[in-house]
């Protein structure tokens, strides 16, 4: 059985098209959000790091650009756990 797992480029520059990110994470104008308050995005990265968000459809996959469709699978940015204790902090 197939997970639905979608393998990254394997190239620092490539493109995600077609996804859907929170639209309350998503700065980019021109982005509307469906009824789930999600918007649909393509996302560049460059030498490994993220370069511009756009609204989706805004590139194609027969770009020169190593492209994977996400057929609007959600992306987030990294997760990280900011907590602390400070009563612990000193012990």
């Amino acid at each position: 059985m197939a997970l639905g797992f979608a393998a990254v480029p394997d190239a620092l520059s490539f493109r995600l098209v077609n996804a859907r990110a929170p639209l309350s994470l998503v700065t980019a104008s021109g982005l509307a959000g469906d009824a789930e308050g999600l918007a649909r995005i393509d996302l560049t990265i460059e030498g490994g790091r993220l370069v511009s968000v756009a609204p989706a459809g805004l590139f194609t996959l027969d770009d020169a650009w190593p492209s994977l469709d996400l057929d609007g699978g959600l992306v987030f940015p990294g997760f990280v756990d900011i907590h602390t204790h400070l009563d612990k902090g000193h012990i």
